[in-house]
């Protein structure tokens, strides 16, 4: 079996994974091609479904991947025997969707692992079809999801680096998540790392005031000012700050010193108004 690509490789991921058993000629033709002649487009899938045959079917062997039926339906045939990354990936977080984070056994854990590497970015990634959105769409949510329970779990089991990894992808695809923020400043904290968790505070407050001109949640600032008082108590037990905790204070200060800058920014202008 050769790869198929290009406009052939389209039309078998709608086959697979378009979300229908069947399709019609003409529906095929019109995902493809959404303007044009008719008779040319219908040519056009002719040719392709040809293509598709020839790169998937062994000649060999009396096995037909692709099925048409004679009232113009065309379908992959799902009873040879085959392997797609999406149908494994979908199948596999959809069966641990409902199960608690503190249940999963090891063997699933690897199993949502294994699951999560299966997702290698978008679906046909450069194709520009409509129909291929929404099938997109629902795959990078079930990716997220997929992270995000690893994340969970990993919190819980207390693998530091592991946790970490699956919280800077989550935050790779989404920047303004909190509450993964928050996750990995708790973790930070309960490892006695304040430095990393006095940073990457910082990092969730620039991206939430550049991009959103809003500041983190109550409930985030309480945990920013735990850490900075951790960090100042542990500075306070030994005989003295080491480097983490003199880099922890610098942030907090340069923090101070942003929150009084925008301050007294926002008193000129309301001065300047009035």
């Amino acid at each position: 079996m050769s790869r198929p690509a290009g406009l052939v490789a389209e039309l078998l991921g709608i086959l697979i994974v378009g979300g229908q058993d069947r399709f019609s000629r003409d529906g095929l033709a019109d995902m493809l091609w959404p303007s044009g002649e008719v008779d040319r487009r219908r040519h056009n899938l002719n040719t392709t479904l040809w293509r598709l045959r020839k790169a998937i079917e062994d000649s060999s062997v009396d096995e037909q991947w692709i099925s048409s039926s004679r009232n113009g339906f065309v379908s992959f045939n799902r009873q040879v025997e085959y392997s797609c990354d999406v149908e494994l990936f979908e199948g596999t977080v959809a069966r641990y969707r409902s199960t608690r984070t503190a249940d999963l056994a090891d063997d699933e854990l690897d199993e949502l692992r294994s699951a999560e590497a299966m997702y290698r970015g978008e679906l046909l990634e450069g194709v520009m079809s409509e129909w291929v959105l929404p099938h997109r769409d629902r795959l990078r949510r079930l990716h997220n999801e997929c992270v995000l329970k690893l994340l969970k779990a990993t919190r819980r089991m207390g693998t530091v680096e592991e946790c970490v990894y699956w919280g800077e992808k989550i935050l790779e695809s989404d920047p303004f998540r909190e509450d993964v923020h928050r996750t990995l400043i708790e973790l930070y904290e309960d490892t006695g790392q304040t430095g990393r968790a006095i940073t990457q505070y910082n990092r969730l407050r620039s991206v939430l005031q550049e991009e959103l001109d809003a500041d983190p949640s109550r409930e985030t600032q309480a945990l920013y000012y735990r850490v900075i008082d951790r960090t100042t108590a542990d500075a306070a037990a030994r005989s003295g700050p080491t480097p983490e905790d003199i880099g922890a204070v610098l942030d907090h200060l340069e923090t101070l010193h942003r929150d009084l800058s925008d301050g007294l920014k926002m008193l000129a202008d309301y001065l300047s108004r009035n």
